[in-house]
């Protein structure tokens, strides 16, 4: 759970940093989002799923779709600010939570271990890629 807690604030000091190259309104609408999107991350952590099942659950799609959200919203609000390499690893990063959402939405909700494990393994597979992939984004120009 400390991870995760570590985590959510690592994602609102990522979306704090990439505001930087924004407009003022653009910073802090992308603040906002990634704020939020970082303390569905906590939430997550702070509410294991087998204690807290609907909380775990709530705080995972606040985190998922927000950070989403934000992503494409940084992209949108900063293309012309952001080098290549920082858009191309906004697009991998989009195409990794796309298909992790794409996963959420579409695979049947039911206790089937297969099917949960699948889940799991996505959202673990994603917040890796969203960790790696956020350290390059901010290295590069």
């Amino acid at each position: 759970t400390l991870t995760l807690s570590w985590v959510g604030i690592g994602t609102i000091l990522f979306f704090w940093i990439l505001s930087l190259n924004l407009s003022k309104f653009q910073s802090l609408i992308v603040i906002f989002f990634g704020f939020i999107s970082g303390l569905g991350y906590i939430g997550i952590a702070v509410n294991p799923v087998d204690i807290h099942f609907s909380a775990h659950i709530f705080w995972g799609k606040i985190a998922f779709f927000s950070f989403y959200f934000t992503l494409i919203l940084t992209w949108f609000s900063g293309y012309k600010k952001l080098g290549f390499k920082q858009k191309f690893y906004l697009v991998i990063l989009i195409i990794f939570l796309s298909v992790y959402l794409y996963l959420q939405l579409t695979l049947p909700k039911t206790t089937s271990e297969q099917i949960l494990a699948t889940k799991v393994i996505a959202q673990k597979i994603t917040v890796f890629a969203q960790l790696l992939l956020a350290i390059l984004l901010l290295q590069t120009k």
